[in-house]
């Protein structure tokens, strides 16, 4: 188990100007939703982006974490979709 802290913690080290969101999908602290909220993905693929949020969490992903949804959005991205 991974607490949601610890998720948040990991990806705010590796995007620190991001907006963050970390929902725990099933209470077991194993399955979790993400959203990265940031500039650095101007210009991206969306491939790339999730890319970089696996690599924020490569050490959980390897244990505790057994499932990972990623939304990965600009600002810009995630005003259009009504956030």
């Amino acid at each position: 188990m991974i607490a949601p802290e610890e998720v948040e913690k990991l990806l705010t080290a590796a995007f620190p100007e991001a907006d963050i969101r970390v929902q725990d999908l099933k209470g077991s602290m194993d399955h979790y939703r993400v959203a990265v909220i940031t500039e650095t993905f101007t210009g991206k693929r969306l491939v790339q982006r999730h890319q970089a949020v696996n690599e924020a969490l490569k050490e959980p992903l390897k244990g505790p974490l057994h499932a990972l949804t990623i939304e990965a959005f600009t600002p810009e991205e995630w005003v259009a979709r009504g956030n």
